[in-house]
C-alpha cells in the first residue's frame, strides 16, 4: 500500500498518541516508576519500546502473510504475558515506595521490555495496521522510517505528559499515598495478568460451558 509523507507523518502522530494512551501492563510499570523513582526512571521504562519493538516488528513482517488471532502464537504470548505480569504484580504489592540501590536501576526497564515482548498485541498492531506504513509485500521501505519516527515521538511525548501528571498528583500524596498507589498499580497489573490468561482458557473452555 502507498501512502503519501503527510499521511505517513500524521498517521504515525495518531496511532503513536494512541498506543501509548491506551491502557496495558507497560504503562501501569511506566506510571508506577514514574511515582516511585522519578521522572527519569519512568521516562527510561517509556524508552523500552524502542528495544522490544525490533524484534516484535520484525517478527510481524517475517509473519506478514497473516496468523489467526488464536493461533498457537499469540496463546503463547497470552500465558506467558499473563504468568509475568502477575509475577510483577506480586512483587509491586510487597515492594517498598522507596527508591531501590542504584545497582537494581536497570530492572524495571528490563522488565519493561519483556513485558512488552510477551504482550501479543504490539505484535497483531505491526501485523494488522503499522505493517501497512512501514512495508511492502513483506519487506521494509525507505519511507516507513517516517512513520516510525513519528510514531515513537508521538508515544514518547504522550507518555511525558502522563508521567507528568503523575509526578503532580504524586507531590499531594505523601508517603502513604505513595504505598496506596503502588498497591493500587499492583493491582492494575493483577487484573491485566488474569486477563491474558483467561483471554486463552476462555478459547479452550467447552462451547456452552459459560
Amino acid at each position: 500500500m502507498e501512502v503519501g509523507f503527510a499521511a505517513l507523518i500524521s498517521s504515525g502522530f495518531v496511532f503513536g498518541a494512541g498506543n501509548a494512551i491506551a491502557p496495558g501492563p507497560l504503562s501501569v510499570i511506566i506510571l508506577s516508576q514514574t511515582l516511585r523513582r522519578g521522572f527519569w526512571s519512568g521516562f527510561v521504562c517509556a524508552l523500552a519500546p524502542l528495544v522490544s519493538d525490533i524484534f516484535i516488528i520484525g517478527l510481524s513482517l517475517t509473519l506478514l502473510a497473516g496468523l489467526p488471532e488464536g493461533s498457537l502464537l499469540f496463546d503463547g504470548l497470552h500465558i506467558l504475558g499473563g504468568l509475568f505480569i502477575l509475577h510483577l504484580a506480586w512483587g509491586m504489592w510487597k515492594g517498598s515506595t522507596q527508591p531501590k540501590e542504584q545497582k537494581q536501576a536497570a530492572r524495571p526497564f528490563l522488565q519493561a521490555v519483556f513485558v512488552n515482548l510477551l504482550n501479543p498485541y504490539p505484535y497483531m498492531f505491526w501485523i494488522t495496521i503499522g505493517s501497512r506504513y512501514i512495508a511492502a509485500e513483506g519487506a521494509l521501505q525507505k519511507d516507513g522510517a517516517f512513520f516510525l519516527s513519528s510514531f515513537y515521538l508521538s508515544f514518547l511525548a504522550v507518555k511525558v505528559v502522563m508521567m507528568g501528571l503523575v509526578l503532580g498528583g504524586g507531590r499531594l500524596l505523601g508517603s502513604k499515598g505513595h504505598n496506596l498507589a503502588n498497591k493500587g498499580f499492583a493491582v492494575l497489573l493483577l487484573g491485566f495478568g488474569l486477563w491474558f490468561l483467561w483471554d486463552v482458557l476462555a478459547d479452550l473452555l467447552p462451547e456452552g460451558f459459560l
